[in-house]
């Protein structure tokens, strides 16, 4: 917002990767589960999507659910509302 131009958060869940930018791309361990539900025109390809976030405060929103692999009940939900772009985290 501070400026005046969009960022984009990107997930690459295939390869197990996240970025935004002008960022390098990091790794996620290999033992965690990743899910992203974003609007549709920010979904880049089968296994690659983003959320978009505007200068105005907004974002395309989204929701990004974590967990480890063996252990259903561990798990964390990220969600990023549209109309302000705060992100807030659940259990």
């Amino acid at each position: 917002m501070s400026n005046g131009v969009s960022a984009t958060f990107q997930l690459d869940l295939k390869n197990k990767q996240f970025s935004s930018d002008g960022q390098s791309a990091r790794s996620i361990d290999g033992g965690i589960e990743i899910t992203m539900l974003t609007a549709e025109d920010e979904v880049l390809g089968d296994d690659k999507a983003a959320i978009r976030f505007f200068p105005n405060g907004g974002s395309t929103g989204g929701r990004i659910i974590i967990k480890e692999h063996e252990d259903i009940e561990r798990r964390v939900a990220i969600a990023v509302d549209w109309v302000t772009g705060r992100v807030s985290i659940s259990p």
